[in-house]
């Protein structure tokens, strides 16, 4: 055998690029090799969670068992797969050729989720003797069903063969010829590969941001080229395929991207769009799809450089983590009063769908923003989106709820976003009805009552939303009045109420309201047809009364349905209607009295159906129970059952505070924070979704 291989594994330096070498025990100083480039425009895990490297070198078909081939094997590229196992993309692999003789070997790379097999790669080329080739493989949407599956009940089901016929494979979506002139590829280079550096250093490109503003393109479909718009400069376009949300690429609540990159027009094969004459060449695969596929669009942008072959788009599981090529973020037009000081994770609120921090006399939201409850701009705001209220005063509160946001601003409160229930509104009736972005803003709550607000909450509620604010002894709550959760039956409708109440914290759930008072004890009001206020008195109180059982408490959070509190003996307790994960909790109906758990902590948060808590242990450590189908326990997979999270490396206590919101959690330690759970709308940042626990940049 002419290569003799054996396989070993290196990691590239802070960027996690896996370089597996299959390579000779023992390398010839001066042998030469092929470095096999593995690329894609799939999103993965969520696309694309495995691939497949198969490389022989005896003449015989790829696929075959008999004799088995020279090397096979099959990489994670989930991030929930153990450390030593999971590769991340571009990955390369080196084949070293020890004779001194050019060499024949056949590559096949393919790829898909679980046991699926969405696409197929083959190239047929030679080793060189005394230099290093590049030879790219490219993972292309545009080749989905390039692979034949094998028949059901196969040994092994991902030995998919080539839907193209024998010596050809599919590039860009049409059967091309599979040999490669080892003449006409280029030496290796690591710049040309992980975004113009080093893996160390490269930086990737932001999909979503780059293409958070497109126009619409109609190719011609006999040449399939569009004419080059004018404006920007060619080196400033980007052409994209667009899909409806939820499908294939990287999505947001808007659309899905799939990112096409640029090439030179004598570079071979084409596997990318090139400007020809004034005119945009598209792979012929773009316009096949286009005519199968109604929903698909082809798009452009001009906001940033080209993206090539050289900048992967950015974002775990890539090699990629550096989003530095990025294009302006949608809500970030107009002016802000005053200086804007970095914002960090200090001042975070966590929304349903989106997230909030403030620092000085600016917000900034991002996430989900259909009813502008991030600010102005489009349907998704991706971090660092800007939120430009008439504050004009220190921000020293905020309070992000399902479709709305409040903020204390000087002695006002401000609120933006959904307005349906009043939960914007002015502070009395009659309040306004509509949702209404263009006059989103709206300050309540005057100088005079009370003064100087002290803390804001707005609830999660998709149906009874309502928000309270403390301040001077009184609580001030508006929205909906449902179920008697602004704490006064008389009001009625959407509406807003004065309370004699003193809080210090609020929890507010759907149709309830919970406080802890100067004294220190829990008090809740408004719906209690799941126990969710702790009593066994009325069905509905309508006044804030004390929760039964409850001990003495420094804070308290509300999910959908339940409430938990942290005494000041650092137990927690906890009443309502939860998840068959939570310790105390169960999914049947009727009162529950607060029921202390097993273990201390330092701080607690609440999510729609899930709780997190700082547990007091040697080391402490972050633990969450409840529902987990998206993630919001810290872990992929598990339904409903108690967690203690695993954090990333160097991410250790003391833990400053845990946050939660709709169905994620994020935790604090000193500057940094560690979030994972849903990040479908970019809650979290423009990573991927769901989110296992990562770092986040929230120095904003």
């Amino acid at each position: 055998m002419s290569l003799h291989l054996a396989r070993w594994i290196r990691r590239a330096v802070v960027l996690g690029a896996f370089a597996a070498a299959i390579a000779s025990c023992a390398k010839e100083e001066n042998a030469g090799q092929i470095t096999v480039v593995i690329q894609t425009d799939f999103a993965m895990p969520k696309d694309l969670d495995y691939f497949r490297l198969e490389v022989r070198n005896d003449g015989m078909p790829l696929g075959t068992d008999n004799p088995p081939p020279l090397y096979r094997n099959d990489y994670p590229v989930d991030p929930t797969a153990p450390p030593d196992l999971r590769v991340t993309i571009p990955a390369t692999f080196a084949v070293y050729n020890t004779k001194g003789a050019v060499e024949p070997i056949a590559v096949r790379v393919s790829a898909g989720r679980k046991s699926e097999v969405r696409v197929l790669r083959d190239a047929l080329t030679t080793v060189p003797a005394d230099r290093n080739a590049m030879l790219r493989m490219y993972l292309q949407w545009l080749s989905d069903g390039s692979a034949v599956l094998p028949p059901s009940g196969a040994p092994d089901p991902r030995a998919a063969t080539s839907a193209c016929p024998d010596g050809q494979t599919n590039i860009a979506g049409t059967c091309a010829d599979a040999h490669i002139d080892v003449a006409a590829l280029p030496d290796f280079d690591p710049l040309q590969v992980y975004g113009g550096a080093t893996p160390a250093s490269g930086v990737g490109f932001d999909v979503l941001s780059c293409f958070a503003s497109t126009t619409a393109v109609t190719p011609d479909l006999a040449t399939c080229s569009f004419q080059a718009m004018g404006g920007a400069s060619p080196d400033q376009l980007n052409v994209g395929i667009e899909l409806a949300p939820g499908g294939d690429g990287v999505c947001n609540a808007a659309h899905c991207i799939v990112a096409l990159d640029r090439q030179a027009p004598q570079d071979k094969p084409i596997v990318g769009w090139s400007i020809v004459g004034g005119r945009v060449q598209l792979p012929q695969g773009v316009c096949t799809r286009a005519a199968s596929l109604p929903t698909m669009r082809v798009v452009v942008s001009q906001v940033c450089p080209s993206k090539t072959p050289a900048t992967p788009a950015c974002g775990p599981p890539s090699a990629a983590t550096d989003c530095s090529i990025h294009g302006p973020q949608p809500a970030d037009a107009g002016t802000v009063v005053g200086v804007q000081p970095p914002l960090t994770a200090t001042t975070l609120s966590l929304g349903h769908d989106h997230t909030c921090a403030y620092g000085a006399d600016t917000v900034k939201c991002w996430g989900k923003n259909d009813l502008a409850q991030s600010g102005a701009g489009a349907a998704v705001v991706l971090l660092p989106g800007v939120t430009n209220g008439p504050f004009g005063a220190v921000v020293s509160g905020l309070s992000a709820g399902r479709d709305s946001t409040c903020a204390i601003a000087g002695n006002n409160v401000v609120c933006w976003g959904a307005n349906r229930y009043g939960q914007r509104g002015t502070g009395a009736p009659p309040v306004p009805a509509a949702d209404d972005p263009q006059s989103m803003f709206q300050t309540i709550l005057p100088a005079a009552q009370p003064p100087t607000p002290g803390i804001v909450a707005v609830s999660s509620s998709a149906t009874q939303s309502h928000a309270c604010a403390s301040g001077g002894g009184v609580t001030h709550c508006w929205g909906s009045n449902s179920s008697y959760q602004l704490g006064d039956m008389g009001a009625g409708g959407d509406a807003a109420s004065m309370l004699m109440l003193d809080a210090k914290a609020f929890a507010l759930g759907d149709g309830f309201s919970c406080a802890v008072d100067a004294g220190l004890v829990v008090r809740c009001w408004g719906a209690n047809d799941k126990g969710q206020l702790g009593v066994t008195g009325p069905t509905t109180p309508y006044s804030p009364g004390a929760v039964n059982n409850a001990p003495r408490s420094t804070e308290v959070v509300a999910g959908i349905d339940f409430a938990c509190a942290l005494a000041t003996d650092s137990t927690v307790w906890c009443w309502g209607e939860g998840t068959s994960g939570a310790p105390t909790m169960t999914k049947s109906p009727g009162p529950k009295l607060p029921q202390s758990l097993q273990f201390r902590a330092t701080h607690i948060a609440a999510g729609d159906d899930f709780v997190c808590a700082i547990v007091v242990g040697t080391p402490d450590k972050v633990r969450c129970w409840g529902n987990n189908d998206a993630g919001q326990l810290g872990v992929i997979g598990a339904s409903t059952s108690v967690q203690d999270v695993a954090l990333p490396a160097g991410f250790a206590p003391p833990f400053d505070r845990i946050l939660a919101g709709g169905r994620r959690a994020c935790v604090r330690a000193g500057p940094r924070a560690v979030c994972w759970g849903a990040n479908d709308s970019g809650q979290i940042d423009p990573g991927t979704n769901p989110a296992l626990p990562r770092d986040v940049n929230y120095a904003l």
